[in-house]
């Protein structure tokens, strides 16, 4: 890739990429109506208690090895995804 490609894929990059630590401002739907749904569509008790839901989750120590086995097989997928992305140059995508 010519150094001339380079620089205007970077370019691209800067336009359609946010700035780090410029969160994108909230919209309409996510502050007045996505609340509105989220207590429409659960009880009260487990709208006021919806902190912490990684540990309601699980009901019992049966639960557990299924959890765990689970997060070992989605963090084997996403570094075999960063591992490959960065071994492969010629088809990379900018959102590897």
């Amino acid at each position: 890739m010519s150094a001339q490609a380079e620089k205007l894929e970077l370019e691209e990059l800067d336009k359609t990429l946010l700035k780090k630590n410029e969160p994108k401002p909230l919209g309409k739907y996510e502050r007045i109506i996505q609340p509105y749904v989220a207590e429409l569509i659960m009880t009260r008790e487990n709208y006021m208690n919806a902190t912490g839901a990684t540990f309601s989750v699980l009901k019992s120590d049966e639960q557990l090895g299924k959890a765990v086995f689970a997060e070992m097989a989605m963090t084997c997928l996403v570094t075999m995804v960063v591992l490959l992305g960065a071994v492969n140059g010629k088809s990379k995508s900018p959102l590897v």
